[in-house]
């Protein structure tokens, strides 16, 4: 793969990088048009250079654009698909996060049983090759997920084990440096307290997280971290 693109003009390998990183860190920021923009872009350039990982590599962040602008089914088909391909190529970056985040779109497409057990595949796989950037997400995803299946039975949830999971996925984040990560377990884990009627510690908990961000460009997560800090402060009785 190295050598494919040390052969790219200075232009084409500028092009490259530009796209498939922009398609990551849109990802990241929940701008799923820009996301879907940069997948598209990954695709083509890659495919110009028969690079068949990053050809992938767009197909799953194309994916994901995809559930992100309403099309959840096409999106797990997509994933699953481009996760099949990287199998079959041999390779293994990253596809613990991949599989969390396949997991996720099972969930929204009503697979809560398999999308808890694509969350055990990715959590193997970090167990087997040590690649834990997915672990906060794996807790957090899979403590959602248990927590609403709970509620479509009619069980109880339990709530402290969504906890540990929770406090555990923002404290892996946290050591990864990852602040994304940490403010949506954390914006989680402060939800699940005020809902037991914790309102102070919830404050607490999510308050830290949020100061850990000096840009306030309004992404979806940081915006419903700092609405729910903002509701925290109104039930307070404190400033908003």
């Amino acid at each position: 793969m190295s050598f494919a693109v040390k052969w790219m003009s200075d232009e084409d390998r500028t092009d490259h990088w530009q796209s498939h990183w922009g398609a990551w860190l849109d990802h990241l920021r929940g701008d799923a048009a820009s996301m879907a923009s940069h997948a598209r872009q990954t695709m083509d350039h890659a495919g110009a250079q028969a690079l068949g990982f990053w050809v992938v590599w767009g197909m799953l962040f194309a994916g994901r654009a995809a559930a992100d602008q309403g099309q959840v089914q096409e999106a797990v088909t997509q994933v699953d698909q481009g996760l099949g391909t990287m199998a079959a190529i041999g390779c293994g970056m990253v596809v613990p996060y991949f599989k969390t985040m396949l997991a996720e779109l099972e969930a929204a497409a009503g697979d809560p049983a398999g999308a808890l057990q694509r969350l055990e595949q990715a959590r193997a796989q970090v167990n087997a090759g040590g690649e834990t950037m997915a672990l906060p997400e794996i807790d957090r995803i899979g403590a959602a997920i248990r927590a609403h299946r709970a509620d479509d039975l009619g069980e109880g949830v339990d709530v402290e084990a969504c906890e540990r999971e929770l406090r555990r996925a923002a404290h892996e984040a946290g050591r990864q440096g990852n602040r994304v990560f940490a403010l949506r377990a954390t914006a989680d884990l402060a939800s699940l307290r005020a809902r037991r009627g914790d309102v102070d510690e919830a404050l607490a908990l999510l308050q830290p997280a949020l100061q850990a961000f000096a840009d306030t460009t309004p992404t979806p997560d940081l915006a419903r971290a700092l609405a729910l800090a903002q509701r925290l402060a109104a039930l307070q009785g404190g400033p908003q």
